[in-house]
């Protein structure tokens, strides 16, 4: 407060204002605030005056964090298949394949889906679940074991197709058949073990052969891959 007590409150002094305590005395010079005679009860000095204290604030307790979500991880299954090639990507892995297979089989048959090359092309890079990669030695073999299975229209054979509706066991192939580990065709399992088929061992390169012994419907065509790569070896 500054200036002057008004007159107002002085009047009271003599009413009902008993107590008027006022920074009316000195030093400073003049005072902070004049008072007339009689008017003020007590006067202060501002400069006598001890520091107002800051206010002290209650403590306040810190926040209670709140937990943190906890994430569950839907458990891992163990893959069917190893879908790795080193550095290949998936993409690459797909090209590279085909670059391989276009020394087997016509790049413009590869790339035509509707084809049995384009067919088969497609069943080793997408479907397989051995899931070769370009460099296999294998992949040639496999490649033109899947040939011959769509070029003979295998879904529609009657026993061990890729069909998991069509019998493939010890009980349901014909009697006498040569063939001695039944597997279906397409699946995971060797190429060499599909029923109806057996390889050799090549005396050239080391790789294998195959020698289709099934019976088959020999009025289909036999696409000009699968002739070449077993006559590589006879």
């Amino acid at each position: 407060m500054s200036g002057s007590v008004p007159n107002d409150i002085c009047k009271l002094r003599s009413e009902s204002l008993t107590i008027l305590e006022v920074d009316c005395a000195s030093p400073p010079k003049p005072p902070a605030v004049e008072c007339t005679a009689g008017c003020c009860s007590q006067c202060f000095s501002t400069d006598a005056r001890p520091p107002t204290p800051p206010p002290v604030l209650p403590p306040t307790l810190a926040p209670t964090p709140l937990n943190a979500p906890t994430v569950t991880q839907a458990p891992t299954m163990n893959p069917t298949r190893t879908n790795s090639c080193g550095t290949e990507s998936p993409i690459t892995r797909g090209i590279n394949i085909r670059r391989e297979l276009s020394n087997v089989s016509d790049t413009g048959l590869l790339v035509n889906p509707d084809s049995p090359q384009g067919q088969a092309l497609n069943w080793i890079v997408s479907d397989d679940d051995r899931y070769l990669c370009s460099d296999d030695p294998d992949l040639a073999q496999r490649y033109v074991a899947a040939l011959l299975y769509f070029s003979l229209g295998g879904g529609n054979w009657t026993q061990c197709s890729a069909n998991s509706d069509t019998p493939c066991n010890s009980t349901a192939v014909a009697s006498g058949d040569t063939s001695t580990s039944p597997e279906r065709w397409l699946s995971s399992s060797s190429e060499c073990s599909w029923y109806g088929l057996t390889c050799l061992q090549g005396s050239d390169s080391g790789s294998s052969s195959i020698t289709p012994i099934i019976e088959i419907d020999l009025s289909k065509k036999i696409f000009v891959e699968t002739t070449r790569f077993l006559q590589r070896f006879f």
